[in-house]
């Protein structure tokens, strides 16, 4: 049985169209796989404080900021690699 507060949860979820976030974990789950998978499982207390409801496009965006981040840092390393090679050709 699902925890009332994990079933108004997903209940507010859906109504906003927003999804939960486990921002310890950096997870989401959209409201309907929430309640499937919180009805067979349990969610303490300190689990569901921990959740926000968030617009899952907020983490689309942030999952494309830290991919051209992590791009950039390594095009630096490529470049200093093959730079740091060509000395010895």
């Amino acid at each position: 049985m699902i925890h009332p507060e994990a079933k108004r949860m997903a209940e507010k979820a859906k109504e906003e169209g927003k999804w939960l976030y486990d921002h310890e974990y950096r997870w989401w789950y959209s409201p309907e796989d929430f309640e499937h998978i919180f009805s067979y499982a349990n969610a303490s207390d300190e689990f569901l404080k921990r959740l926000q409801i968030r617009d899952p496009r907020e983490g689309i965006e942030a999952g494309f900021k830290k991919v051209a981040e992590l791009q950039n840092k390594l095009q630096i390393l490529v470049r200093a690699v093959s730079e740091y090679y060509k000395k010895f050709k």
